[in-house]
């Protein structure tokens, strides 16, 4: 399950679950536009705060392609 699913499917926002989990609601942000993908500490503090209903291996499903020309993400 995505992040932002499990945040609906909760109904939390994320300044509530940053409070939850201890992760600063910047980077909740970020991870939420796909700005960036947390790293395995992270990832792991999120599966625990969501009781593994967000693992690890879900992250690895969200990645960006680079179209190769600009190096920008699309």
């Amino acid at each position: 399950m995505k992040l932002r699913e499990y945040l609906k499917k909760n109904d939390l926002d994320p300044k509530e679950f940053a409070a939850k989990s201890d992760i600063s609601l910047q980077n909740i942000y970020y991870w939420l536009r796909g700005t960036f993908l947390p790293n395995r500490f992270y990832q792991k503090l999120i599966e625990e705060a969501t009781q593994g209903q967000v693992a690890s291996s879900d992250w690895k499903k969200t990645t960006k392609k680079k179209d190769g020309k600009d190096g920008k993400l699309h």
